[in-house]
Order: C-alpha cells, then sequence, then structure tokens
C-alpha cells in the first residue's frame, strides 16, 4: 500500500532538494565473498540532508486486516505532509532448527526488510566501492552482470545442497525464485543459508 497526504508540494520540493545533497551508500560491510551496505551506513548517510531540508523517515511494525504481519515506512516533511508505503514482511522461518536463535532469525529479516523500503522511498542507491572509477560499455556490463547472477545462483544452489535442501523447498519457503532475484538478494540469500542448521533427514 501507497498513500500521500492530501498536499504535497512542500513534500516534494524539499524531497528534490534533498535528493541534490544525498550521496549513494558504499558497500562497507563484508559478507560472504561479497560487500553490502548495512542498514546503520544507509541512516547515517542520509541523516544530515533529511535533517536540513526538514524531512524525516519512520518505520514501524504493523498489521494487515489479514493478521500479517507489515512494514509501515514514513517520510514526513516539517509542513506535515508526508509520503508512506506499507508491504508484508515476508515470513522468517527457522529451516534445520537446531543451532538457530528465532529471534535473531526474525530481527535479521526486518532488518534487511526495513534497508530496502528505507533506501527506496528516500531515492538512495548502494554503490559498489569502485562504482564511480568503472567505466564500462553497456554491453559488457550486460554480460558481466548475467555472469555474476549465474556464478551467485549456483553458489546458492550449492550452499543449499549442503544443507539438505532442494532449491523447490527454499524458494517454496521464500515465496519468490532465485531467477527473479537481484544480485544483493541473491548475496543475502547465501548467507542466510549459510546460517541454517543441516536438515534433518
Amino acid at each position: 500500500m501507497f498513500k500521500l497526504s492530501e498536499q504535497t508540494n512542500e513534500l516534494f520540493a524539499a524531497l528534490s532538494k534533498f535528493q541534490g545533497e544525498l550521496d549513494n551508500a558504499s558497500k562497507l560491510k563484508q559478507g560472504h565473498g561479497y560487500k553490502y551496505a548495512d542498514l546503520a551506513e544507509c541512516i547515517n548517510i542520509a541523516k544530515a540532508p533529511l535533517a536540513a531540508t526538514g524531512l524525516a523517515v519512520s518505520q514501524m511494525l504493523g498489521q494487515s486486516d489479514s493478521g500479517k504481519q507489515t512494514l509501515i515506512t514514513i517520510l514526513t516533511h516539517a509542513s506535515g505532509q508526508y509520503m508512506m508505503s506499507e508491504f508484508d514482511l515476508v515470513d522468517a522461518r527457522l529451516m534445520g532448527g537446531a543451532g538457530n536463535n528465532p529471534a535473531q532469525v526474525l530481527g535479521s529479516a526486518i532488518t534487511y526488510q526495513r534497508r530496502y523500503a528505507y533506501t527506496a522511498i528516500i531515492g538512495m542507491a548502494q554503490q559498489d566501492d569502485d562504482a564511480a572509477s568503472c567505466v564500462q560499455v553497456n554491453n559488457n556490463r550486460t554480460n558481466s552482470n548475467n555472469h555474476n547472477k549465474s556464478q551467485l545462483m549456483s553458489r546458492l544452489d550449492f550452499a543449499i545442497r549442503k544443507k539438505g535442501y532442494t532449491q523447490a523447498e527454499v524458494e517454496a519457503h521464500v515465496k519468490t525464485s532465485f531467477a527473479s532475484m537481484s544480485e544483493n538478494e541473491l548475496n543475502d540469500m547465501i548467507q542466510a543459508v549459510n546460517s541454517w542448521a543441516q536438515k534433518v533427514a
């Protein structure tokens, strides 16, 4: 669900100024063979230009009419104008049982989804460390991206089989296909699978 205040002129004027001052988030956190920008990094980069333009972001948990837990993200302006997005959170369940804390699994899933909602509502990109120095022909970039994604899917498939699951089981669990995931999502999925306990036969 997406919602706007009745008046948006001051909100959009401030958002336009804010985005002109906003830097992209560098991927400084080290994951399993990749780097990423965490939620704290994104918030720290946006904090000063948000305050300077009278904007603020608030995130909270809600519940849909069907009882589904939701994430609410609101971009507000000092004038009282706002924009709000709300979507159902992806279920976070333990797979394999032993060795995982249910609260930590849930917390990680919420933080992951908060990061994407936060950066989306303010228009922040999460750039690679060397993105500014890389100039590539579009066709080469596309081929490289396809190759990277293929490698990530292979790594994810290996991690899943190592834990005793099948691709179909995990796709059903996350309610999406690996082919439709972005590189960032595949990386995060690999990290999540590596933290699972071995499937009990």
